[in-house]
């Protein structure tokens, strides 16, 4: 009888763990000679089939495999500019800004619709009876 392993059985922290040991060869924070299913598997609790069976995982297990066989032969060093996480540090970084944009652009909106009401109110025209009109077009 073959057993089946599902993502599932697997608990969200041992999934961070696992990602969290592949970041740290990645960062070469564990030695490269460590690197393999060996150490993996001793410090998380799924086994190999469960982790392996997840596709996130796989891919960046492959991935990290890739960049830690080219720090054994000495072609890379880890580049902190260039890393997954910087990426998504820059990602961020990009996001905050056009977020703080967008609160700004909703903040001079705001201030145009209320001098929109000022005005209408001014002109004997009722704010809520303008908006009702829109909303039935």
């Amino acid at each position: 009888m073959i057993a089946r392993f599902s993502v599932l059985e697997m608990k969200k922290e041992d999934f961070e763990a696992a990602f969290s040991i592949l970041s740290q060869f990645e960062r070469q924070l564990i030695p490269a000679k460590e690197f393999g299913w060996e150490y993996i598997t001793k410090r998380v609790k799924p086994s190999k089939p469960t982790l392996w069976h997840n596709i996130e995982f796989r891919d960046e297990f492959n991935r990290i495999q890739k960049l830690v066989r080219a720090y054994k032969e000495g072609k890379v060093m880890y580049d902190l500019n260039a890393s997954k996480e910087s990426v998504k540090d820059a990602e961020i970084a990009k996001l905050k800004v056009k977020v703080k944009e967008l609160e700004s652009k909703l903040s001079s909106e705001r201030e145009r619709l209320a001098y929109a009401a000022v005005v209408a109110r001014r002109e004997n025209i009722d704010p809520m009876k303008f908006e009702e009109r829109l909303r039935r077009r």
